[in-house]
């Protein structure tokens, strides 16, 4: 691992400008590479979560996070664990979150982000 610090740093730091401009899918394919080079990469666990609460998986989410703080719970990132379910429950988020990608797709709107962060 010490060899490739440079290059999950690197990446990392790549994924996190991404997230920040917006390119969701771009930002967690990257962050998929950091978790394949260093599995337990608070950071990239995290931000990984985040991601899926915000392409509508939120049980996805919960699992991200609770790993991320599985490896350091000492850091301040619980907070997060309740981002997935706001504003609804989460039985309400899996009825309402298939009828929103299909009446996206019927519009012809975006892809769906694809599960990349394993």
């Amino acid at each position: 691992m010490i060899g490739r610090r440079p290059l999950v740093t690197a990446l990392f730091t790549q994924s996190l400008a991404l997230y920040r401009q917006g390119a969701l899918a771009e930002a967690e394919r990257d962050l998929g590479k950091v978790l394949e080079l260093d599995p337990g990469h608070f950071d990239a666990l995290h931000l990984c979560g985040i991601l899926a609460a915000r392409s509508g998986r939120p049980e996805r989410a919960v699992e991200l996070i609770r790993k991320a703080l599985a490896t350091n719970a000492r850091r301040s990132r619980h907070r997060h664990l309740g981002t997935p379910a706001r504003p609804w429950p989460l039985e309400r988020l899996s009825r309402a979150i298939p009828r929103h990608c299909a009446a996206n797709r019927l519009q012809g709107g975006a892809r769906q982000p694809r599960d990349l962060c394993t």
